[in-house]
């Protein structure tokens, strides 16, 4: 039998999903292509390889002459015999003026299952969240999280790590016991792990958003401050919580459509490489005034994926199987949902819509959570 051998060229600046704005020559410039295939053959110890795939592209680069020249060198010298492009699977057209050319022999659609929401392409959907709540303006911290268990361990002002979905859950019952006893939650409050849906409408808003955010402490009692707030105007949740439009109600990061090292903690900022104190990036805040929900942790929701990660039982619409996915119960077969991203994920992975799915045991370096106050 045949051993057919493919591999791919990655692009030259590192950064994928491709941007239109990208330019050939920062991507795969001429000199980068037969470079890199040189030292694919050598690693893979062959003298030809099968296929050779670029593993971003823009449409917009069909016409230039740099990289087919390039493939039309390396084809000629016996070192590569097809050429293919990865393309993401929401834009399949920005390839169509390539394929004219006849020098591409074949295309991969990528699908990436924690990047389910091409946002631009789908039409957005309503959930009704038919109650208040009240979302942790940071994820919880070493110190907080110490107070619950006294072994914790790391900086005191960043986000504790290492905490399974179990230990989280824990935590918010600890929690809400400490401040039912203090008198600061009525019994039919308690603390829990956010909803995919309500740490969604936290990061990005809803169809309204607050003229201005507001925070308070649990000190305000914040189940008599929401009732104090609640008015039957369509418009206002009081009047000092004026709402207005969203302008941006499908965008990609708290603080609008473009990733930026500035606003959040991911791996495109190779400078930092570890957990930052909550809030230290204050351009991050979202709509509702919440910090750090791009990046620094990804953060437990109490969400069901499902049983098997590459083949998830909870997809989008949000609403299919509503109280199903959202069941508190413990199943050790069922993964839960992620969301944010982290200091670590590229920054398509810290969008609002991200989702990655893992088992509720897991305790990993890059892995906390937020609380969130609701009535039961």
């Amino acid at each position: 039998k045949k051993l057919y051998v493919a591999t791919k060229i990655p692009p030259k600046n590192r950064k994928w999903p491709s941007k239109p704005e990208f330019k050939l020559a920062d991507v795969f410039p001429a000199d980068y292509i037969v470079e890199y295939t040189e030292k694919s053959l050598k690693n893979l110890n062959v003298d030809c390889i099968d296929l050779q795939q670029f593993h971003v592209w823009e449409d917009s680069w069909a016409n230039q002459d740099d990289w087919k020249t390039a493939i039309e060198k390396l084809k000629k010298e016996g070192k590569v015999k097809h050429f293919g492009i990865s393309v993401n699977r929401w834009e399949p057209d920005n390839v169509l003026n390539t394929l004219q050319t006849g020098l591409i022999d074949a295309v991969q659609v990528i699908y990436n299952i924690f990047d389910q929401a091409p946002e631009e392409e789908l039409p957005l959907h309503a959930i009704d969240i038919e109650y208040d709540y009240w979302m942790a303006r940071f994820p919880v911290t070493v110190a907080q999280f110490k107070a619950f268990r006294a072994r914790t361990s790391g900086q005191a002002d960043h986000p504790v790590l290492q905490v399974s979905w179990h230990e989280a859950i824990a935590f918010c019952r600890w929690l809400t016991n400490q401040w039912r006893t203090a008198g600061l939650l009525n019994n039919d409050w308690a603390v829990r792990l956010p909803s995919e849906a309500e740490w969604e409408k936290a990061a990005r808003g809803g169809w309204q958003i607050p003229s201005q955010p507001m925070s308070a402490l649990a000190q305000d009692h914040l189940p008599t401050l929401a009732e104090r707030l609640r008015t039957n105007d369509a418009t206002t949740i009081g009047p000092a919580f004026p709402l207005e439009d969203n302008p941006l109600p499908k965008r990609h990061y708290p603080w609008g459509n473009s990733a930026d090292t500035g606003r959040a903690n991911h791996d495109a900022d190779p400078g930092i490489g570890s957990t930052t104190p909550v809030g230290e990036f204050a351009g991050g805040v979202s709509p509702y005034g919440c910090d750090d929900m791009s990046g620094n942790v990804w953060e437990w929701t109490r969400s069901l994926w499902g049983r098997h990660q590459y083949e998830p039982d909870f997809l989008y619409p949000y609403s299919d199987r509503l109280e199903l996915r959202e069941s508190p119960a413990p199943n050790d077969n069922m993964l839960r949902v992620l969301r944010g991203g982290s200091f670590i994920t590229a920054s398509f992975l810290a969008r609002c819509s991200a989702r990655h799915p893992e088992v509720p045991e897991m305790r990993y370096y890059c892995i906390g959570f937020r609380v969130v106050i609701v009535p039961v």
